[in-house]
Order: C-alpha cells, then structure tokens, then sequence
C-alpha cells in the first residue's frame, strides 16, 4: 500500500503538466468547431447603381472551401488556423488553385477586436454568445497599398445580438464618417456550429451600392478521430497513459511474502 501511494503521487506529479493545458481545464467561452472541419462558401457581390437608362444591377459569383487546423478560444483573442482554396472567382472557374493559409479572430460583437479578421468576413462566431446590445464600439483599421500609401482610421460600430430556437442572430451597423452612409452587416449563425449560414453586408459609396452576400453550401464536421487537443499535447497524453498502465500492473503485482508462499504451494503440489 505504502508503494501504491508513492507512485500514485508520483503519477500525479507526472500528469500535472499535462491536465494543466487540457482545454476542458480552462474556463473559455464555447465554440463548435475543431480542427478537421471544412465548409463551402458561396460569396456574391451585387451592384447597383445608376445609369441614363435607370438602374444597373451586375453579380459577381465566388466560391471557396475553407479547411480547419486548428482552434485556440483560449487565446486572448480567439483563433482559427485554415486554409482557403478559391474554386469560383469572379464567375470563372479556377482549375489551378493552390490553399492559402491564414488565422483569423472567432468574432465576438461585443469585442471591437474581433471585427477585422484577417479572412474578410466573420464566419466563424462563440456558440455561447448571449442576446443584448453593444453601442459606440471604436474598431481602428490600416488600409496599406493605397495610391495615398497606408491609411489609417476609427469606425464606430453599433451591434445587436439576439438568439432564437437553432440560430444567433448578429446585427451591426458600422459608420465610417459623418457624411459616408453608414454600412449594416445582418449576419445569421447556427447556434450549435457558430458557422456563418447567411450574411449581408450593405454599403453604400460614391452612389454606388454594393452588397456583399455570404452563402454556407457545405459544412463537413471533424471526424470521430480528430483529437480537439494542439498537436503537441497528444503523445504527452500517450506517455501519460503507457505510464497509468505501468503503475497498475505495479501496484496489482503480488507482494515478496505472497510470491514465497506461492512457490511454497506449487512445491507441496497445492495451486489454490
């Protein structure tokens, strides 16, 4: 008994790194994806504006799959690692392609943070998100690569969360300047994955209205052998349970006295 506990201690010790970077161990808000998970997006942008001859109306069709490697909701600002493979641009199929990979924010609307992902639109949102309002948020942008060289400026966002049987709702407005006409995003997610499922951005510039129309086609989830733990952790966990084995059979094994007395037994020619 007095060896069991030492090595149940020793086990512990052993252990303790890792259960201490376990997700399930950190109090983070939920997210319904994990690595392995893929999805296909349709994404229209439809102008109007008009001509002599009344109003023009033109679509443009894109599409793209978009691969998850990773999820950190831990982090200050959660994380996606994917891949984006463009299959549709511009109406034109593309037959050489190649992924590009990227990290992007888990959009919160209550964070002003988490507005300018780096993917160009917020399709990925926390599962636990709860209904309310958040009023004068400042989300400040660069714009680099201009004829002007980098631009830099503060938008104020007013945004509404509301949830409903399957679904959470985001809605915000975003106002550039005082004489721009401010943009509205109506963006709808499934409130179990916290994928996009549909979403419009309306904007308005230089009488020109631009509507940029998101679309889920597909949704893959993870399969059943994707571990949702970072890639380092796995053979820690491994080790952990080679080494969970090994103190059982140890502590199971008969003791010095018992292993005598059965050999004792075997030789009087009594087994039991």
């Amino acid at each position: 008994m007095r060896t069991g506990r030492a090595l149940g201690a020793l086990l512990i010790v052993f252990l303790f790194p890792v259960l201490l970077v376990l997700p399930a161990a950190v109090s983070a808000r939920s997210v319904g994806i994990s690595a392995g998970a893929s999805m296909v997006y349709t994404y229209t942008i439809h102008t109007t504006y008009a001509t002599p001859n009344g109003n023009h109306t033109q679509d443009q069709h894109n599409e793209f799959t978009l691969k998850i490697l990773s999820v950190e909701p831990q982090a200050t600002l959660g994380e996606v690692t994917y891949t984006e493979t463009v299959t549709l641009l511009n109406d034109s199929s593309m037959t050489t392609t190649q992924a590009v990979e990227n990290v992007t924010t888990i959009f919160d609307p209550y964070n002003n943070d988490t507005y300018l992902g780096n993917i160009g639109f917020n399709p990925f949102v926390y599962t636990d998100l709860s209904s309310g309002t958040a009023d004068g948020l400042r989300v400040s942008f660069t714009v680099t690569g201009t004829p002007s060289g980098s631009l830099s400026g503060t938008q104020t966002v007013n945004a509404t969360v509301a949830r409903s049987p399957g679904e959470i709702d985001v809605n915000y407005t975003l106002f550039s300047a005082p004489d721009v006409p401010p943009s509205q995003a109506v963006l709808v997610y499934n409130s179990t994955t916290g994928l996009l499922t549909h979403g419009v951005t309306y904007t308005h510039f230089f009488e020109i209205e631009k509507d940029f129309i998101y679309n889920l086609v597909s949704y893959a989830p993870a399969t059943s052998g994707t571990s949702g733990y970072p890639a380092y952790i796995v053979p820690l966990i491994a080790v952990a349970a080679v080494v969970v084995i090994a103190v059982v059979a140890i502590v199971r094994r008969p003791s010095a006295r018992e292993r005598r007395a059965e050999r004792l037994r075997h030789k009087m020619g009594r087994s039991a």
